[in-house]
């Protein structure tokens, strides 16, 4: 699970600004090299000479509560996604979500969740509480069928929460 995460972070490495921050040159940098290839890094970076000023480092070995599949949670319009319950979790829409938390995150974690479209368009997911949204994620998409992929990332003291959508 734990290299299916990195590679993702590899394969979207862009720099991601948070417009909404007090310091409008606050951005989230995924990707970095490190001595051993096969892990990545998230840098913020708070100045506009791009110095970093915190770093999350996400090691190739395995995580902690991690599965080697997605968590499947049943459909409700208030989910709280516990990760404790793995670090990748899916659930598929049977109607609008109205609130969306999330409980036991790590300082420094990085998680998934997978939220699917069913058959029916116009399925609205409210935004998760406690977090704040980067500036240059997707919306989430409300196309029959259509796959968004949540992620959430912490910074080493767990005061940083942020969360940006990709869809799939």
């Amino acid at each position: 699970m734990a290299q299916k995460n990195i590679a993702t972070l590899r394969a979207q490495a862009q720099v991601i600004r948070d417009e909404t921050a007090a310091n409008a040159n606050t951005a989230l940098r995924v990707g970095g090299q490190h001595e051993d290839q096969n892990d990545s890094v998230l840098n913020v970076v708070e100045t506009a000479d791009q110095s970093v000023v915190s770093k999350v480092e996400f090691k190739s070995q395995a995580v902690p509560n991690s599965d080697t599949n997605d968590t499947i949670k049943t459909f409700t319009a208030t989910p709280t996604f516990n990760f404790n319950d793995g670090h990748s979790q899916q659930m598929t829409l049977a109607g609008n979500v109205t609130t969306f938390a999330t409980s036991n995150e790590s300082a420094g974690g990085f998680y998934m969740v997978w939220i699917i479209n069913d058959a029916t368009a116009g399925r609205t997911v409210a935004a998760p509480t406690g977090w704040t949204k980067m500036t240059d994620s997707d919306d989430h998409n409300t196309d029959a069928s259509a796959i968004n992929l949540y992620q959430f990332f912490t910074n080493p003291g767990n005061t940083l929460k942020y969360y940006a959508i990709k869809n799939i």
